[in-house]
């Protein structure tokens, strides 16, 4: 549950920081246009750019450790003891052409 936590808080702030880049960049264009000095909006895009490329290799980062840490857990009894001959499993198949996993 908290990998979808930080999941759903990285998607947000990516996609808070791509707006903001957005809009910096619509400035910029309306600073070339009026021939401005551009340092203060220069500085602003990079450091969105690399905010947002921090953000996005994190989220992949998460991803991958999701990915490698999926697992079924065995099915117990009240005592907490593994039940023999019970059935649970995570095995990935091909259906209609595809690979896809099977939680049993």
């Amino acid at each position: 549950m908290i990998q979808i936590i930080i999941f759903v808080i990285l998607l947000i702030l990516i996609i808070v920081t791509f707006i903001m880049e957005l809009i910096i960049g619509v400035l910029w264009i309306r600073k070339i246009r009026k021939k401005v000095p551009l340092n203060n909006i220069i500085l602003k895009l990079k450091r969105n750019a690399i905010i947002l490329g921090s953000l996005f290799t994190f989220m992949l980062i998460l991803i991958a450790f999701s990915h490698f840490s999926a697992n079924t857990p065995s099915i117990v009894d009240k005592n907490g003891k593994t039940v023999p001959e019970s059935i649970s499993e995570l095995r990935k198949v091909e259906l209609n052409g595809k690979q896809e996993w099977v939680s049993i």
